[in-house]
């Protein structure tokens, strides 16, 4: 999958803050730990590092929501952390982003801390980030 096909399968799902464009993706890909899960209609970007993984973006086009397709890539990359050493798995999303958070919910991720004014709204207001952890030992 290239940097722009992940750009718009991310620019139709993130309707809750700036999506990444190709540029950022293919950066991002090029970095130490870097990671890329895809399946049919859906990416995960993650970076493993010292015992830790950070999902960096995960997305489903809204016409493929609810199929199974991010809890797939989620599973693949619980596969992956735990064969590279990981120990906790954790990622930040936006706190009024409801169908995230009940998402990674019920994949057992926890609230670890929150930023206050993390993200940028377009109408300039700004929202808060939850940091989501996971325990691989416990999963």
């Amino acid at each position: 999958m290239t940097p722009d096909e992940i750009a718009r399968i991310l620019e139709a799902a993130y309707r809750h803050q700036r999506p990444w464009s190709a540029k950022d993706i293919a950066e991002t890909l090029e970095s130490p730990g870097a990671r890329l899960f895809a399946r049919e209609g859906g990416v995960l970007i993650a970076r493993l590092s010292e015992g830790e993984a950070e999902i960096l973006a995960l997305a489903t086009r809204p016409g493929e929501q609810r199929r199974g397709i991010a809890r797939r890539l989620i599973e693949d990359l619980h596969e992956t952390a735990s064969r590279a050493g990981c120990e906790r798995i954790f990622l930040e999303v936006a706190d009024t982003n409801a169908p995230a958070r009940a998402f990674y919910d019920s994949e057992g991720y926890r609230e670890a801390g929150r930023r206050r004014g993390y993200y940028r709204q377009e109408d300039g207001s700004r929202d808060d980030a939850l940091i989501l952890s996971l325990s691989l030992s416990a999963s």
